[in-house]
């Protein structure tokens, strides 16, 4: 079976003018949202080469043990970081969406050591280490922006730590649909409490450590209280608030820029 990689579908050459990089070149378009770039930063982004990766759902990007030469930045859809036990038991460690850089890490570490797939139908991008490593060199600015992207996604994976080693359950599961409410209002991927919500129960299940069974039966709790739906894709917080008290959530983890 072909590899992500090998039926990419597109290329995005580099785009010499102006109007057409801002509309075109997906890198330019995220450096943009979180920080003013001078024309020379503007530029340099702009040559960076990407080509788009159409994924199938529960597709593979990367696997552990890949040898990786490019990184990935999330264009459309959810993809998930994933381990497997030597059981078979996939437990996810992250969650990505549109604007993240799932393994920037990838430039600095050899070997993956974890799987990245999609969780359901998606599109990304794959940047070159090369291109990457020059445009950091290049411009200190830039590389301070991809290295603030690693550690916030250190930050949540702590996070994440003290979510499945401490928290009980339901408050693990609303402290989870906290997060992803969030990101995706930040991402302006949200309508207004509403967003897509491509994770299934299974999906849940190996983010919160529970079993298939306890996912339903938590989830149907939170329903009970008025708190969300979830169906057809879709998550609705309907009492915000009172979905942040159960889940014990505060959003300091995740470094949100204010503008």
């Amino acid at each position: 079976m072909a590899s992500a990689l090998e039926r990419q579908t597109s290329v995005l050459p580099p785009q010499p003018e102006e109007e057409t990089m801002l509309s075109a070149n997906p890198l330019l378009t995220q450096f943009q949202k979180t920080r003013s770039l001078s024309q020379a930063e503007t530029a340099a982004l702009s040559k960076v080469p990407l080509r788009r990766v159409a994924l199938r759902p529960e597709e593979p990007m990367v696997r552990a043990g890949d040898h990786t030469t490019s990184c990935i930045l999330v264009l459309d859809g959810m993809l998930a970081t994933s381990k497997v036990d030597g059981a078979g038991r996939r437990q996810i460690t992250a969650i990505h969406i549109a604007g993240d850089f799932p393994d920037l890490m990838s430039l600095h570490l050899d070997l993956a050591d974890s799987d990245i797939r999609a969780v359901a139908k998606a599109e990304v991008a794959s940047i070159n280490h090369d291109h990457l490593r020059r445009l950091a060199l290049d411009h200190p600015n830039l590389a301070a922006k991809l290295w603030r992207t690693v550690l916030v996604d250190a930050a949540i994976s702590r996070e994440w730590v003290l979510n499945l080693g401490q928290r009980e359950s339901m408050t693990r599961m609303a402290h989870v649909l906290c997060e992803i409410l969030l990101r995706m209002q930040v991402a302006g991927l949200a309508n207004g409490n509403t967003c897509r919500m491509p994770l299934t129960q299974v999906n849940l299940s190996e983010v919160t450590g529970m079993s298939l069974v306890h996912v339903n039966r938590v989830l149907q709790q939170l329903r009970r209280k008025d708190l969300i739906t979830l169906a057809k894709g879709q998550l609705d917080v309907l009492n915000w608030a009172g979905l942040v008290k159960v889940g014990d959530f505060s959003a300091e983890y995740l470094h949100i820029v204010k503008h």
